[in-house]
Parts: C-alpha cells; structure tokens; sequence
C-alpha cells in the first residue's frame, strides 16, 4: 500500500475510533442517569457482569481506594444492586455480586 493512502486509512480509522468511543460514553452516561449511578458505580457493575469477585479485587480493578471500593459497594447496595456475602472458603474475605434485581436492571438497559 502506497505511504499516502495508508496514512488516509489510518487518520480515518482513528476518527472511526473516536467517534464510537465518544457514542458509548455518551450512552453509559444515559444509562446512568436512568440508573442514578455515577460513572465508577458502572464501571464497578461492569467488572461484576464478569461475575462475582472479591472487594480487593473489585478495587484493583477500578483503580480505587479501599475506603472508595467500600463506599461504592455500600452506595450499590442500598440502592439493591449488588450485595455482600462471605467467602465461601475463606471467611476474611467478602465477595460482591449482583442482585437479581440489579442485573435485570443494568441487563435491561445494556442487554
């Protein structure tokens, strides 16, 4: 491929890339409004739709604090969208999971 056509495929490529990246930001930002949820409370139920995982690694995750992680779980579980429970194996530990209700929610809106 000739240098000049290249360099048009790439530019044109790239604005493709940040025309559908600005689309699903301005769409998670619906769904959060319709939601009352911030942009870290999604990114928090995004890694949960991987399934359940532990409060450690949900704040590795999101690149949060402890004391934020923990904030952010409380926020989601008073508005019945994830809940605690203990690990099964090892009681230190406290897995976060979704609710039946907050999956049907965030599934109706991003299924």
């Amino acid at each position: 491929m000739p240098v000049e056509p290249r360099r048009q495929l790439e530019a044109d490529l790239g604005a493709a890339m940040q025309r559908y990246q600005r689309s699903v930001q301005a769409y998670d930002d619906a769904v959060g409004r319709a939601l009352g949820l911030g942009p870290a409370d999604l990114r928090c139920l995004d890694w949960l739709t991987e399934g359940p995982m532990t409060a450690t690694r949900l704040a590795e995750a999101t690149g949060l604090s402890a004391a934020a992680t923990t904030s952010l779980i409380d926020r989601l579980e008073r508005k019945d969208f994830v809940r605690r429970r203990r690990h099964d194996s090892d009681r230190r530990h406290v897995i976060v999971e979704f609710t039946e209700r907050g999956l049907e929610r965030v599934g109706a809106l991003y299924g």
